[in-house]
């Protein structure tokens, strides 16, 4: 179960920083013409990162530790 939450988690994250990179695009292009869409697409690129880089370090941390453990598990056995 806990695999599933993880894996949904991180399909959501996915999709949520397309949308805002979209979105940012699209907002740029409607200021800026094509020099705004470059700079919205930029703007939301670094946000999403930004807001969701913590959400995919925390799982990969997640991940690594997990596969540490069985590692350790397999070789004390």
């Amino acid at each position: 179960m806990r695999r599933f939450l993880t894996k949904s988690l991180e399909i959501i994250c996915q999709i949520a920083m397309f949308l805002i990179i979209i979105a940012a695009t699209a907002g740029g292009a409607e200021s800026g013409g094509v020099p705004g869409a470059v700079v919205g697409f930029l703007a939301g690129f670094v946000f999403s990162a930004v807001t969701f880089g913590g959400v995919f370090l925390l799982m990969d941390i997640a991940d690594n530790t997990r596969r540490t453990v069985e590692l350790l598990e397999k070789s004390s056995a």
